[in-house]
């Protein structure tokens, strides 16, 4: 595990982590070095921290205009204030990569947080071990005409997807809402990055740090990859610069939480092949160029 460096005097928030008297946790960091992480609780806050907490909250804080959030692991605690570290997970700097996916999102209420992860936790993804792909990525020669079947499907799921987008929109030209946003799920403006452990999107309305979001992704593959899980908002930051025309637009990050290891598997082999696809059209592209 990494240690991440946050400042005395940092004003932080623990949206999961309610006071007897239900407000959040609001405070600032009292003692701060490599090793230890010491916040105190907000003198204008009639709550006090209760006794029996859980080990593990995403601590929020605001840094350069940018709203920040990172695990906490609590080592001990009194009624005004939490002793632990801050935490980040090995292979933060995972590979991003571009990919066609259709992701949506909802927010999670703080009470709800551990209610909604069971629930996605408990769903087991039932499509084929993700370890059979791995075969097929490795091959060195690849077969034409299962790429063109592969081509095909992908293509059929195209044309359905864009069939749902035409109905959203004919139901927003009727004056009604998409079936997405009816079951409180909202599509970014546009993904940005996908990696292992978390995914970068642009949206229309901003997200706390801290927050956390239930995920459904569909990534372009044959078949289809589906994807649910809980991520926790990281970064958010507004993309225009203050007296910009044009709609708000806000840049967020987020880290998976609760994703079952089979469906980061997919996620991993499916990001394999994005970039060996991207290397061989390289590849190509110059051995065009050459004479």
């Amino acid at each position: 595990m990494a240690i991440v460096e946050i400042g005395r005097g940092q004003q932080i928030s623990i949206p999961t982590l309610s006071l007897t008297n239900g407000e959040r946790f609001k405070g600032s960091v009292k003692i701060s070095d490599s090793e230890t992480l010491i916040v105190e609780l907000d003198r204008g806050q009639s709550g006090r921290i209760p006794q029996r907490i859980e080990k593990m909250y995403m601590l929020a804080w605001e840094k350069d205009s940018v709203q920040r959030s990172c695990q906490f692991l609590v080592r001990s605690h009194t009624g005004s204030e939490l002793v632990g570290q801050l935490i980040i997970q090995e292979r933060r700097e995972a590979p991003r990569w571009r990919i066609d996916v259709d992701l949506r999102y909802e927010a999670v209420p703080a009470a709800d947080v551990s209610q909604i992860a069971d629930l996605v936790m408990s769903r087991v993804n039932m499509a084929d071990e993700p370890g059979s792909e791995a075969n097929k990525l490795l091959k060195a020669e690849e077969d034409p005409l299962e790429e063109m079947r592969a081509e095909i499907a992908s293509l059929k799921e195209l044309v359905q997807d864009l069939a749902g987008k035409v109905e959203d929109l004919a139901a927003a030209v009727r004056g009604e809402l998409p079936v997405a946003a009816m079951h409180g799920m909202v599509r970014p403006v546009m993904v940005v990055d996908c990696s292992s452990l978390g995914v970068g999107f642009i949206a229309a309305q901003p997200l706390t740090a801290g927050d956390y979001i239930r995920i459904e992704m569909k990534l372009r593959a044959t078949p289809a990859i589906h994807i649910e899980c809980m991520g926790a908002v990281v970064r958010c930051a507004r993309v225009q610069q203050p007296g910009e025309s044009g709609p708000e637009r806000y840049d967020i990050g987020v880290r998976f939480t609760h994703i079952h290891e089979a469906d980061r598997e997919r996620l991993i082999h499916h990001l394999f092949k994005v970039q060996r696809h991207l290397l061989r059209d390289r590849k190509e592209a110059r051995a065009a160029l050459q004479p």
